[in-house]
């Protein structure tokens, strides 16, 4: 398998010899419509619950909404203790809706594909691509995470506002991590059966909205990756900026 990167032949990484970081909200916001979410990072879930015995944890997870800004509702809930499971509460009822929008963080999308020529038939409207095997995903993400981090502290000694919080002369890290996008509805529907077969998918829509799209998306067969930047142990959000960062430490892996 391949992870591919399709691009205009002038932003090729092999002609620019940097790589461009975007956003979430540079998806949203994007005038090209054949990469264009306008809901890049937004999910919706419609809770009805009946007579559900609940782990504890679990309740605690529905509840949660990690870097993200959202609405809740809650209709009706008739909670008790629970006698028969330990660690559990008993709903008799739990009816709410939960509308998330993950909060903005730096991403780079590309097409997990068996043959790389596959990209030419997926974005009609670019005319290059570039790509390296799947097995060097973890050589990439550091080499290029290591790139980030030292463009975002070069750019904001220079006075440059990159986050929605100063982080000029504080300490920095960066966390990465990168997987396949999960194809499915923005809006999903969860009832007694779908929570107790699918407890760790639905937890995984609370927690990673943001690699969540739906199936009109799924032609594009996209594996994100996510540069979290955390500063003293806060991850911060960026503002709707792109990052150029070096490429010049990957380029010989790079096949086009």
């Amino acid at each position: 398998m391949y992870l591919v990167k399709s691009c205009y032949q002038r932003d090729n990484i092999k002609n620019r010899k940097t790589i461009k970081i975007g956003t979430l909200t540079e998806y949203r916001d994007t005038e090209d419509e054949q990469i264009a979410d306008r809901h890049e990072g937004h999910i919706n879930l419609f809770f009805d619950l009946n007579n559900f015995h609940m782990p504890i944890p679990l309740l605690n997870a529905i509840n949660t909404f990690s870097h993200s800004s959202s609405n809740f509702y809650l209709k009706d809930l008739q909670l008790r203790p629970n006698p028969i499971f330990p660690n559990h509460l008993y709903a008799k009822k739990y009816s709410a809706e939960s509308s998330l929008l993950k909060l903005n963080r730096y991403i780079f999308c590309m097409s997990t594909l068996r043959n790389p020529l596959m990209c030419q038939d997926i974005f009609k409207e670019y005319d290059d691509f570039w790509y390296f095997n799947s097995d060097r995903v973890n050589f990439f993400g550091d080499i290029i995470s290591g790139a980030i981090l030292k463009e975002i502290i070069n750019r904001t000694n220079n006075d440059e506002e990159l986050f929605t919080t100063s982080i000029k002369g504080k300490p920095l890290n960066l966390r990465w991590y990168a997987n396949r996008i999960i194809y499915t509805q923005r809006d999903i529907e969860i009832d007694n059966l779908k929570l107790y077969k699918n407890q760790d998918e639905i937890r995984y829509y609370l927690s990673e909205g943001h690699m969540v799209k739906p199936k009109s998306f799924q032609h594009e067969q996209e594996f994100r990756f996510i540069f979290d930047i955390y500063c003293n142990g806060t991850l911060v959000h960026p503002l709707n900026k792109p990052l150029f960062a070096d490429a010049q430490y990957f380029l010989p892996l790079i096949k086009r």
